[in-house]
């Protein structure tokens, strides 16, 4: 058991430690005690946790801040009915005496995503303090060649959770996709600086034959695969040139310290270098 004390001055001295705002903190630890019930559940190998969250836990929270969690859904039904069931489930599981989670919503959700999915809201109590989590689910990823086992470490008590998540090479594989489907229409500046912050932290441990199988099953699952081929040099060059997506750049920046001292040209540099690899 953790007192609401013991969580404040926790958080405080991660904040402090990291240099990272102490909500955002907060917040990855709600998501922990979330995963640490997961990890018990008979759905670890069903829920394969992936984005932003997975992006942070690979490369360290001061590298990628994060508020929010993703997830695909493997060989269960992503009905609302039943994912009610199977979160209910999850939330019931015993781990901190004066945790209480409980499911107050799941609603439909399509903006944004490459499939429809469905969105979960859970009221977190613990002592006095009140919050509320939502989990993005989605189905119909391909994650090639398949999930693998992620011993994600907890932020507070530094306790490894046994889940099942995206391997880094799917990761890259669903950014490169997004970024040049949608080119200067994207908005996700948190795609290129996370293909960014993956090459800098990761390359060695990148295979870049599964990257690039990754990338033509995403695309070809995404019936993008053909325009891109035929396009990206001419998507890559109105992409860095575009002065709309050099001022998303500039606002991102502005909103994310980590991401404060890196230009444009280095990010966009990234990209090519990276969809350069997949190509040789």
């Amino acid at each position: 058991m953790i007192s609401i004390e013991q969580l404040k001055a926790h958080i405080r001295n991660k904040s402090r430690s990291f240099n990272v705002n102490p909500n955002i903190i907060l917040r990855n630890v709600i998501f922990d005690f979330f995963l640490e019930k997961l990890g018990k559940s008979k759905y670890t190998d069903k829920f394969i946790i992936k984005g932003g969250f997975l992006v942070s836990a690979i490369t360290r929270i001061d590298a990628r801040t994060t508020m929010d969690l993703d997830v695909t859904i493997k060989n269960l039904s992503i009905q609302k009915e039943k994912l009610t069931i199977y979160l209910n489930e999850i939330l019931r599981i015993p781990t901190h005496d004066n945790l209480v989670m409980n499911l107050t919503g799941v609603e439909e959700i399509n903006e944004g995503f490459e499939y429809p999915g469905l969105r979960a809201s859970i009221t977190v109590h613990i002592d006095g303090l009140k919050e509320i989590m939502k989990i993005d689910f989605t189905t119909g990823d391909i994650v090639t060649p398949n999930e693998i086992c992620f011993k994600y470490q907890t932020l507070l008590d530094e306790k490894f959770i046994e889940l099942r998540s995206y391997n880094i090479e799917t990761v890259i594989a669903e950014k490169i996709e997004t970024i040049l489907s949608r080119g200067i229409l994207n908005t996700r500046m948190r795609d290129f600086y996370d293909i960014y912050i993956l090459k800098q932290l990761k390359l060695p441990i990148i295979h870049m034959d599964i990257l690039r199988k990754a990338f033509m099953n995403t695309a070809s699952n995404r019936k993008t695969l053909d325009m891109i081929l035929l396009n990206y040099r001419d998507i890559i060059t109105m992409i860095e040139n575009d002065e709309g997506m050099k001022k998303h750049w500039k606002s991102y920046q502005s909103s994310y310290p980590f991401a404060k001292d890196l230009e444009w040209l280095v990010v966009i540099e990234s990209v090519k270098s990276i969809f350069s690899y997949m190509s040789t």
